[in-house]
Formats: structure tokens, sequence, C-alpha cells
């Protein structure tokens, strides 16, 4: 499965776990309200990396091959702001549900991006970018 893929079966997944076995309401009303916010904060971070990565001309999917960089706009803040803005959604999903279950799907996601997806494309990167990535690579964090 691809990242996008994930994001969507955990929001799901989480949401009925949610509305059926609501463990531990953990933020309120009108708290919960914030949490529109950090969803739509994180699809704008997520569409502008989107978009520059189009603007480029570089592949955005794993099916599409990288034929450059990016180092501008979210990617001065983080090495992957997509990733980054589909986490934000979940933990946003997550703060407008309120309870403690919702949370584990934006944990989940990290935590399977993180040992399972970045360390590998950070590794083709590598390669066939060489010293170019590794000095963007000290420049700019993986996460925030």
């Amino acid at each position: 499965m691809k990242p996008p893929q994930y994001a969507l079966l955990f929001l799901i997944t989480f949401s009925l776990l949610h509305i059926f076995y609501p463990v531990w309401k953990i933020i309120s009303f009108p708290y919960t309200l914030m949490g529109i916010l950090i969803t739509v904060l994180g699809f704008i971070f997520m569409m502008k990396a989107h978009s520059l990565f189009r603007k480029a001309g570089t592949g955005v999917s794993h099916a599409h091959s990288t034929t450059t960089v990016v180092t501008t706009g979210p990617y001065t803040l983080t090495r992957n702001p997509m990733y980054i803005g589909m986490i934000a959604i979940l933990f946003g999903f997550a703060t407008f549900a309120g309870s403690l279950i919702s949370f584990f799907a934006p944990l989940t996601l990290f935590f399977i991006l993180n040992t399972f997806y970045v360390p590998r494309e950070e590794q083709k990167m590598e390669k066939q970018f060489g010293k170019r990535y590794l000095n963007y690579k000290k420049k700019v964090r993986r996460w925030l």
C-alpha cells in the first residue's frame, strides 16, 4: 500500500472505532473544533508540497521516478511535507473526534512512514542525487 492509502485506511478504521468504541473522551466541545483548523492546515501544507513537485516536473507517487530535489516552500521546513500534511489531517480528525482511540491513527501512520517509507526513500535520493541531496539533508530536518 502507498502512504495515502494507509492514511485513508486509518482515517476510516479509527473513525469507526471512535463511533462504536469511544474510549476516553479527552477533548471536549468547543475545543474539538480546533480539529477542523488542523485538518485544513494539514491539507494546505500537503497540497503546497504536491504542487511544487508538479511544478518541478518530478513524480509525486512512488510509481513515478524522481527527477529533481525540491528544496523550496515547505521543503525548507521539512524533507517530508506531504507526509506531515497527511499526519496533520489525521491529527485534525482525531482532535475533532476528541477520543483517545482516534489519536492512534496519526501515530500509526507516523510509525509506518518513519520506519518503512522515509528511510527507503532517503536511500534512493542519496543514490540518485548524491551530494546535492546530502547537503539538503544536512540543512533540513526529516520531520519538523
